[in-house]
């Protein structure tokens, strides 16, 4: 075998842990003016693994699912058991894990989950009352989020990919379900969330670190760069978009930025869109890395997804998380 010279090893390691510690203070970047928020943990006995996607439903209800093929019901301080979505394998002839990503809940109570790279990308549907788990969609790609319009016909779906898409299902449809608009030019999508009169559909484009406008008003939309909230020499970590219900206008949009523990808030009335204000997160193991969010009744509700470690996770090793938390937001409720 050959021999590496100690001198060269030794440069091999300081340059990879320089990298490391370069990549590491850049995501820091841009945390100096974020104001500090109390926490308050769902579930402190931890029983979830990964938790990413949250959502309400019509009652009020949170869910969240992990990497581990569940979905959970917070209750009560703690997690309960919803449903499992391993009893699709059986008609998938597909193995491992589900990592259930973005989830999103219709007029009728079925509850949608992205399922990632399972099925080579695909979106599960849960029906209310049974709990059947059956495939939505199939073959999208790297299925990530989900919203649901208001009328509940049309679910829309990322595709989290470097050359990357968003896709519009028609819920009504014969099953799986094929998407009626596809639009293309986004960078790895990640969050979406509508805009005032579901006009718009804004998603977020994680590693570029900016949040793109699609105009819902065409027939072919258009993809607009609105906000770039990476900053200088920073890498982008975005990940869930939401906007407060009480905010009709739908004029502030809160975005999840995953690595650096943070919220940013962006005025989208503002010409040009600017960051109103950053919200830090903070606890005594260490900060939060907010994944999935839902807004109501005057708090964030987020998921907090794996430990902040670029380099775990660039690595492919994260380490997952198990907690779910909220913090009240109320600072804004007077310009809504």
């Amino acid at each position: 075998m050959r021999t590496i010279p100690k001198t060269v090893a030794c440069a091999s390691l300081g340059a990879a842990l320089a990298g490391s510690l370069f990549l590491y203070r850049t995501l820091e970047l841009g945390r100096g003016d974020a104001q500090p928020v109390v926490l308050e943990n769902l579930n402190p006995a931890g029983e979830l693994l990964g938790p990413e996607g949250i959502q309400s439903d019509a009652q009020g209800n949170l869910y969240v699912g992990d990497t581990q093929s569940r979905v959970w019901r917070l209750e009560g301080g703690r997690a309960v058991p919803y449903v499992d979505l391993s009893q699709v394998q059986a008609t998938a002839n597909v193995e491992g894990s589900i990592h259930a990503g973005g989830l999103a809940f219709d007029a009728r109570g079925t509850l949608y989950v992205a399922a990632y790279g399972f099925a080579e990308g695909s979106v599960l549907q849960v029906e209310a009352g049974t709990r059947q788990v059956r495939f939505f969609a199939r073959g999208i790609g790297v299925a990530n989020s989900l919203v649901v319009t208001q009328d509940s016909k049309y679910l829309w779906v990322s595709d989290f990919h470097a050359r990357g898409r968003v896709l519009r299902f028609p819920v009504d449809s014969s099953l799986p379900a094929s998407p009626d608009v596809v639009v293309s030019g986004l960078e790895y999508p990640n969050g979406l969330a509508l805009g005032k009169d579901e006009r718009a559909l804004f998603a977020a484009e994680t590693y570029a670190g900016t949040v793109a406008r699609l105009d819902l008003a065409s027939h072919a939309p258009e993809v607009t760069r609105v906000v770039n909230l990476k900053g200088s020499f920073a890498l982008g970590s975005l990940d869930g978009l939401a906007f407060d219900p009480r905010d009709r206008n739908r004029r502030f949009l809160y975005v999840a930025e995953n690595i650096r523990g943070m919220f940013t808030v962006v005025d989208l009335e503002a010409r040009p869109a600017r960051v109103l204000k950053r919200l830090r997160l903070a606890l005594m193991g260490g900060r939060p890395c907010p994944a999935s969010m839902v807004i109501r009744e005057g708090y964030v509700f987020f998921t907090d997804l794996w430990a902040c470690s670029p380099v775990r996770i660039l690595l492919g090793i994260p380490k997952w998380r198990s907690h779910a938390y909220r913090f009240r937001v109320t600072d804004l409720s007077s310009v809504y």
